[in-house]
């Protein structure tokens, strides 16, 4: 054997081989290879005789090589190993520190030669390796992961792991020449290899000749034939796949990773999407190159602007800066570690900012870190880059024993509104770790025992009070009971806010918050009790048992209700809280379950497909349009009008109509039955559903069963 090999001291027990206290695994079985990382956390003090037992109880298969064979590994390259027939490549044990309890063994599909030795001496920022023997050249890919590797190949294919480039002469490679820039330092000169007039990158020959091509100072790209590519050889995209229009290729150079320009607009490097992916470019026109400085991989700035990587340009008010939050630690942020700069949050002196869109409300001076999600300013605490209905001057969160406590003098954060044994005992340990902290929510909830349910007063919809308030004998703890008041069938407030009564379970739940605003800011909008304000948002309610959601774009000093769901402000027409774009603010008439303006007509939120002119429309009734006297609609839908003489229908009420003809009544669905054994020169309507004539009254629900 040559010099260059050294022979190795291997203990074979049965089929297994193991070098250096490692087992020597193969690595064509799928099942095997997921079965050895599931061991991964091996008993060190196994030995090898208990460790090849366990492989024989779990029919693990054999080693790669013939059981006795010598194996030889290489004085330089210990990642090599040779056996009689075959080599193999040891990825697990290249520039690898861990020592796993098995080293995995891909064959190689041919021998290497001898004198091997680096092509190239390898640098940090390489991820391919290349070797050369006496006569070829041999790309060698960093896989730290073999078994991932191997998981992510097709079928029938085999990516990669150790190549030879045949037709290659070893001392003809060099590397592809540089535009006239200088390299970022995570640059590597050998990704791109030319020979003679070939080019080759990863071991293949690359479509175009040396003349062609040439490397920039990121390896991601190339300058092809007068254009910039990426690393596949493609022309840089935009985000509608359209070519980039870059102006001077010639002079293009990376700034930093994402950030780079062709001398006078920025280029940046955009992403969609996280599972899957899409890469795209975009130019930054008019930035200022020579204040140009890059925060992160995410922000950059210049002495003009900021720059978030989706595109985002962000005119700043002084100093604009990464703000400073707590590092990770186990589970939560370690606020005893020293502050690092955010990936996703910035500041300048007037306001703060989150992914680069602006943070509503937040003051940029006085914005920072708590921990975990939690930041403030001197006025608001947020949830990322959401405002909490919480007190900021007593607000708290601390992690502790691997749990993230958080409240505020009036509650904890999260609570349901009645806090069980185990929630009690875990907030007690809690605060005898942390007696600095007693919010009045602890100090009121250990001095205040629960009352007999025979002293308690009934309020109604399940609420009693006492000194504390109950709902359906549940007390609740976050809850005011000298301010409660119910103030619809669904929903109800204290000092502490807005809640919805639990219309689900009631006997379990409890009522939640919606809103922070006292109950005293309450103030109905509408007699249907879907719209209300808090005192500083419009809130809509449509479904009892859902929380009520806010219209943030509402302008309540302009909003008003027009019952039937449709309501308006100075900009907006609304329905149960949705904008309708197509609707004029300012032009819009509202009758009953329907609007239009000079274009459009809707019924119940949704567009009405009849041409009209708003001169034509006339509301006989609130569920009911009808158009020049010739077309009758209930809802969307057309009515027939075979029966009916339209211009002389008449509603006498909601439910009783007449024509010159005809007594009517509506089945309160979409159609209008005539009421054949009604007189009609003495039919009149009497109070709510009845109605009369001189031969009998008439029940409109009896009337209705009919149809229903």
């Amino acid at each position: 054997m040559n010099s260059e090999w050294i022979i190795q001291p291997v203990v074979w027990h049965g089929p297994y081989a193991f070098i250096g206290g490692q087992f020597l695994a193969e690595t064509s079985n799928a099942r095997a290879r997921l079965q050895r990382r599931m061991d991964g956390d091996i008993n060190p003090h196994e030995n090898i005789e208990q460790r090849a037992a366990r492989l024989l109880r779990s029919r693990h298969p054999a080693s790669p090589c013939r059981a006795g064979e010598p194996l030889y590994r290489h004085r330089d390259f210990p990642w090599l190993l040779r056996a009689t027939e075959c080599d193999y490549y040891l990825p697990d044990n290249l520039y690898s520190d861990n020592e796993p309890w098995f080293t995995e063994a891909l064959p190689l599909p041919f021998r290497l030669g001898e004198r091997l030795c680096w092509l190239f001496t390898p640098t940090q920022a390489d991820t391919l390796y290349y070797l050369r023997d006496a006569a070829n050249v041999y790309c060698v890919y960093h896989i730290s992961d073999v078994h991932n590797h191997l998981l992510t190949t097709q079928p029938g294919k085999t990516l990669p792991y150790f190549e030879r480039l045949d037709a290659v002469t070893p001392g003809k490679l060099a590397p592809l020449p540089l535009l006239n820039v200088s390299p970022l330092p995570q640059f590597s000169p050998y990704t791109y290899l030319t020979h003679g007039d070939d080019v080759y990158a990863s071991g293949s020959r690359l479509p175009y000749p040396a003349g062609a091509l040439r490397q920039t100072n990121h390896n991601g790209y190339l300058w092809v034939n007068g254009q910039i590519c990426d690393a596949k050889l493609q022309p840089l995209r935009d985000k509608n796949g359209e070519p980039l229009a870059i102006k001077h290729p010639e002079n293009f150079r990376m700034l930093a990773p994402r950030w780079g320009t062709d001398g006078e607009d920025l280029i940046v490097q955009g992403q969609m999407g996280s599972k899957v992916v899409k890469i795209y470019h975009y130019l930054i026109k008019n930035g200022d190159l020579a204040t140009f400085q890059r925060l992160n991989q995410r922000y950059a700035k210049d002495a003009k602007r900021a720059y978030y990587i989706t595109g985002k340009t962000i005119r700043y008010h002084g100093d604009f800066r990464l703000l400073k939050v707590y590092p990770r630690g186990h589970i939560f942020s370690d606020t005893r570690l020293p502050q690092v700069n955010s990936d996703y949050f910035a500041v300048d002196d007037r306001y703060a900012y989150c992914c680069g869109l602006r943070i509503k409300n937040a003051d940029g001076a006085t914005f920072r870190h708590i921990c975990d999600n939690y930041y403030r300013d001197d006025h608001t605490v947020f949830y990322q880059n959401k405002p909490l209905d919480v007190d900021a001057d007593s607000f708290i969160a601390v992690p502790w024993n691997d749990q993230l406590f958080t409240c505020d003098d009036n509650r904890a954060l999260g609570s349901t509104g009645s806090m069980g044994q185990q929630e009690k005992e875990r907030w007690g340990e809690f605060f005898a770790a942390h007696p600095e902290y007693r919010p009045r929510w602890w100090r009121r909830l250990n001095h205040v025992e629960d009352e007999a349910p025979a002293s308690l007063r009934e309020i109604g919809q399940g609420f009693q009070a006492g000194r504390w308030l109950y709902f359906h004998q549940q007390r609740l703890d976050d809850m005011d009971v000298e301010s409660f008041r119910l103030l619809t069938p669904y929903l109800c407030g204290d000092r502490f806010g807005l809640y919805l009564i639990p219309f689900h379970n009631p006997e379990k739940n409890v009522p939640e918050r919606f809103s922070a605003q006292p109950v005293e800011r309450f103030r109905l909008l509408d007699y249907s009790q879907t719209y209300f304000t808090d005192g500083a948002t419009v809130w809509c309610h449509t479904i009892f048992y859902h929380l009520p959601q806010a219209i943030k774009k509402a302008d309540l000093a302009s909003f008003k209700s027009y019952d039937y769901g449709w309501a308006r402000d100075k900009t907006h027409v609304y329905y149960h809280g949705s904008i309708k774009k197509d609707l004029s603010a300012a032009q819009t008439h509202f009758h009953g379950i329907y609007a239009y303006d000079q274009r459009h007509l809707f019924c119940h939120g949704k567009r009405v497909k009849i041409d009209f002119t708003p001169e034509e429309l006339h509301f006989p009734h609130p569920f009911f349009v009808m158009i020049g006297q010739k077309k009758l609609l209930c809802e969307r839908y057309t009515v027939s009008a075979r029966r009916i003489h339209l211009p002389t229908l008449t509603f006498l009420n909601h439910y009783f109509a007449r024509d010159r003809n005809h007594i009517y009544y509506f089945d309160d669905i979409r159609t209008l039955h005539p009421l054949q054994q009604a007189d009609y020169a003495s039919f009149t309507v009497l109070d709510g559903t009845r109605a009369q004539d001189c031969h009998r009254r008439y029940e409109w629900w009896s009337l209705i069963s009919r149809h229903h």
